[in-house]
């Protein structure tokens, strides 16, 4: 749905916040058009996910460390706190972390010179597939 606004300016917490915030809501929009109400679906998280959150906390350390930091490695963090949670309000916590994350990224994507976009991508998928590979020898719960 985004259309992609490339600039070299420098981004801070609100460059192109709005926009970001307007394409979310549209999805939302058409996801309750396509699906309805989706209160009735399980949480689907709890303790057999705490290794996967204490995998990727440890992979997100250890890429900073590196100095490899993705915006994947912070997503998927938080994501997978998310999982490793049972109680709601901690559940509710580590999703609005995760969001804000999604929401940065998608900021960061828009303030991208268009020229960069490119070698960013391929850098990504490049990396993305290396990890998912060494993270599914392992084996993730269900």
């Amino acid at each position: 749905m985004s259309t992609g606004r490339h600039s070299d300016q420098p981004i801070d917490a609100h460059t192109g916040l709005a926009r970001v915030l307007g394409d979310v809501t549209a999805e939302r929009e058409a996801q309750h058009a396509a699906h309805g109400v989706q209160h009735h679906l399980a949480d689907g998280t709890g303790a057999e996910w705490r290794a996967f959150a204490e995998h990727m906390r440890a992979e997100c350390e250890r890429a900073a460390a590196e100095g490899r930091m993705t915006w994947r490695h912070i997503l998927l963090e938080e994501v997978a706190e998310a999982l490793a949670e049972e109680e709601p309000d901690r559940i509710r916590g580590e999703l609005v972390q995760a969001a804000a994350v999604a929401v940065q990224w998608l900021q960061a994507i828009d303030q991208r010179p268009a020229g960069r976009t490119r070698a960013v991508v391929q850098q990504q998928r490049k990396q993305a597939s290396v990890a998912v590979e060494a993270t599914y020898h392992r084996g993730l719960p269900d």
